[in-house]
């Protein structure tokens, strides 16, 4: 299965769902979106492990979610 991933800038080989033509700087907040089943990128605020840092990351079919916003 490939993934197709879209945002609201337009990046390299992304799509753009701007209306206009965006550079992703310093500071940007994207939603980061799989079209093919239209769901979102969404973190959550649980972290594994005991020092890795890392944190648990699904899909969402919610358009409007503080977690589902990357900076």
């Amino acid at each position: 299965m490939t993934l197709t991933l879209a945002y609201i800038t337009f990046v390299g080989s992304l799509l753009c769902v701007a209306g206009s033509e965006q550079y992703v700087t310093y500071g940007s907040v994207i939603k980061l979106i799989n079209v093919d089943y239209k769901v979102r990128l969404h973190s959550h605020d649980v972290n594994y492990g005991t020092g890795s840092g890392q944190q648990s990351v699904t899909a969402t079919h919610q358009q409007e979610d503080v977690n589902s916003h990357w900076l």
